[in-house]
């Protein structure tokens, strides 16, 4: 039953995302959910539109981080010398926040963080590198950017 239910949703994942290797790690968080909630979780419906549904959540969630994470690289890439000087210091003082908050994560975490964003691996190479699971990498990076949110919160501005 898992292949038939595995395939169609890996198509479908694959349609919206073309990435592979994060589609099975959506797959693979959408069995494990469903398993150790299977005491209480009650299906109106087929199996297999509950699984459709909770992998296209996955997907619109991931999108949404994603177009988030692009507008700040995008931010981070801004050429100093079109700006003017209230924005350069702007800049600094966000760039400044951001090695704070990366100097309070714990290793791990900040070491996938800086795999993906600096290096710019994608998260299978840094699952190989690291030996971890992809779906890891989407945690510890999913992790690391609310943790970067709210350090940026806490530290007297909002930036966002």
């Amino acid at each position: 039953m898992y292949d038939q239910l595995w395939e169609p949703l890996f198509h479908f994942g694959y349609q919206q995302l073309r990435k592979p290797e994060v589609v099975e790690g959506f797959i693979q968080e959408v069995f494990l959910d469903l398993w150790q909630r299977r005491a209480e979780v009650e299906i109106a419906v087929s199996i297999k539109a509950y699984l459709y549904a909770a992998l296209r959540y996955k997907v619109m969630h991931y999108r949404k981080r994603m177009s988030i994470r692009e507008a700040f690289l995008h931010v981070e890439t801004v050429d100093q010398f079109s700006c003017n000087v209230e924005e350069r210091l702007y800049f600094k003082e966000l760039k400044r926040a951001l090695k704070s908050a990366l100097s309070l994560m714990p290793a791990r975490q900040r070491q996938v963080y800086e795999l993906r964003h600096e290096a710019g691996l994608s998260y299978k190479q840094i699952g190989e590198k690291l030996s971890i699971s992809v779906s890891t990498v989407e945690k510890h990076l999913h992790t690391a950017t609310c943790s970067i949110r709210e350090s940026l919160r806490i530290g007297g501005k909002n930036y966002e």
